[in-house]
């Protein structure tokens, strides 16, 4: 007899094919996950090299510039030029305040009248001096600090030419952006009336760095065996290599002084120490240290810090104590000197 063959199974059951589903589910589960992770560990590591190297830009540039630094100490033709335009604008206000113009005109000139300047005692001073700013300068802004100096500038295709191949360079935060920007070291001329001639080029500008949240510069000086930290400078100065008056005040010091009225602290106390003590310049820092914060530019919410020390090599650490301090006098400062600053490594100090 014959019998009538089976005929093979054509297909899966919804059993087979439901356990299959489930496990390929599974399956893509795990590699979107381990995909997901790997991809955000990449993004990560993207961010936070961007970071590096967005610091490590800034910090090269800093450290380039100030290898370059051309400084030098306020001269007397310097201190005499600065004084006679001050004056001029002091009298300038003057005239605007009251409306009368005869002094101004008689000692400057009228600038709508080019005959009255052949007859006037000074004349324009911006046409007579030019001021040569080669100074460092520190300002302490909180967060976003400034620092700006003159360094010799390299000549480039295209770039503005700055005299004497010495240009003023300035860093600062203009909105969220690190700014490098390199300008003349001269005054421009200006007419008496305070007005600059439109010609004048404006000056080099560079985006160093995006995002950023904090740029703090802090300046070192050595003193008595200790190396300190301020958060501005003034290399034209006699505040920071004047350390009776950083340190603390002194019945001496306010004696010397007590004509003036003024006492340590009080603005225009140190000008009054300027003129009455032959103490040294403030010139150079050391080395400054600087701190950056960034944001992050897809996540604002998430900051990034850096600090780097760079070394000021034309500067000069050859401030002496006064051999007129007595110990007792030298305890007190330490006294107040320690209670002033705290420890930022080993060996150095900052200011509070």
């Amino acid at each position: 007899m014959i019998f009538p063959r089976a005929h093979a199974r054509q297909g899966f059951t919804i059993l087979e094919v439901m356990i299959a589903v489930t496990i390929f589910a599974l399956v893509s589960v795990v590699i979107f996950v381990v995909f997901r992770s790997a991809v955000k560990s990449q993004e990560a590591a993207d961010r936070g090299s961007q970071n590096i190297e967005r610091a490590r830009f800034v910090m090269d540039s800093l450290r380039r510039d100030t290898a370059n630094i051309f400084f030098r100490d306020e001269t007397s033709y310097n201190i005499a030029a600065t004084s006679l335009i001050e004056n001029m604008e002091q009298l300038r206000l003057q005239a605007e305040e009251s409306g009368d113009w005869s002094q101004f005109n008689s000692v400057y000139g009228d600038p709508s009248d080019p005959e009255s300047e052949k007859n006037a005692s000074i004349g324009n001073p911006y046409e007579k001096v030019r001021v040569i700013d080669l100074q460092f300068v520190g300002t302490d802004s909180g967060d976003v600090d400034t620092m700006t100096f003159s360094a010799t500038t390299p000549l480039k295709r295209g770039a503005t030419y700055h005299p004497w191949g010495v240009g003023r360079i300035t860093y600062k935060v203009d909105g969220s952006w690190l700014v490098r920007t390199v300008d003349t070291i001269e005054t421009e001329k200006r007419d008496v009336y305070g007005t600059a001639p439109e010609s004048k080029p404006p000056p080099d500008f560079v985006k160093l760095a995006e995002g950023v949240k904090k740029f703090n510069i802090t300046y070192a000086f050595w003193y008595d065996n200790q190396w300190y930290e301020v958060p501005s400078w003034n290399s034209a100065s006699r505040q920071i290599r004047n350390p009776r008056y950083v340190l603390g005040a002194y019945d001496e010091l306010t004696d010397k002084v007590n004509s003036s009225g003024l006492s340590p602290g009080q603005d225009g106390f140190n000008n009054s120490l300027n003129d009455q003590f032959n103490e040294p310049l403030d010139r150079l820092p050391a080395y400054i240290r600087v701190t950056l914060e960034f944001a992050d530019l897809k996540n604002p919410a998430r900051v990034e810090d850096f600090e780097s020390i760079i070394r000021i090599f034309p500067a000069e650490e050859t401030y002496t104590p006064s051999e007129e301090l007595t110990e007792d006098i030298r305890e007190e400062e330490r006294n107040l000197r320690d209670s002033d600053y705290v420890p930022v490594f080993p060996g150095t100090m900052r200011k509070q």
